[in-house]
């Protein structure tokens, strides 16, 4: 025979099982809720970047936000993690810059893209932050970005697609030296004398220098970016 401290016990165990599902419930269906209110909805991307040049590409940095949010400005001084993203493809800075920020969905770091290879990503956001940023380096320059401000994503239906080619930037950040000295490819890191300059097109590989503009340039456009949706 069971006992009534057992029954009581079983009973108390299914109260509290009861109450904690139904606050899961709750808490669910109060977060869908918000999120309707909100007007927002959820979408899935999937982000490709072709590099067309000789030399590879950095991990990127991205971020998808709203409006307000810059990574980096065309004419524009670059950020302290910018700058270091395009000198000597550090991301941490960037990133830093990025994530956690006021309009500013989500940021994070894609994969290394391989010269005349392609590399790709998946974000998840919501109509609140359909925009997408990027950046990254150009090993064999001393400051030459892939980069994207504020590209919008084709959120209209589920297999939209969108098909950007990509001009180099100048991040005006550090002279462009092509000297061994100060190119990441040939062995140096973050160590080129200051330009003090803004974000601008860049002029390409020049062969003043240690690069050779035959093994590690690229033509008319460093990249090309493929954005669809996914869900």
């Amino acid at each position: 025979m069971v006992s009534w401290r057992t029954l009581i016990a079983a009973l108390a165990a299914s109260c509290v099982a009861a109450l904690g599902a139904a606050s899961a419930t709750a808490t669910a269906n109060a977060a869908a809720s918000a999120t309707a209110k909100a007007g927002q909805q959820t979408y899935v991307f999937k982000v490709t970047i072709r590099n067309l040049g000789r030399a590879d590409l950095t991990s990127p940095v991205y971020a998808v936000h709203n409006r307000s949010f810059r990574l980096f400005q065309l004419g524009k001084k670059a950020s302290p993690g910018i700058a270091n993203l395009a000198e000597d493809g550090a991301t941490s800075g960037a990133l830093a810059e990025a994530r956690g920020k006021r309009g500013v969905g989500q940021a994070n770091i894609g994969p290394r893209i391989a010269a005349r290879r392609s590399a790709s990503f998946r974000i998840t956001t919501t109509s609140k932050h359909l925009p997408l940023s990027w950046a990254a380096m150009q090993i064999c320059t001393n400051d030459v970005m892939a980069a994207q401000s504020n590209a919008k994503l084709p959120a209209s239906k589920v297999g939209a697609r969108r098909i950007v080619r990509i001009r180099a930037l100048d991040a005006g950040s550090e002279q462009n030296t092509e000297s061994r000295a100060h190119v990441p490819c040939l062995g140096a890191h973050n160590v080129g004398p200051n330009e003090n300059g803004v974000i601008k097109r860049s002029k390409g590989v020049q062969g003043r220098g240690d690069v050779v503009n035959a093994n590690q340039s690229w033509g008319k456009f460093l990249a090309r970016v493929t954005l669809k949706r996914i869900s």
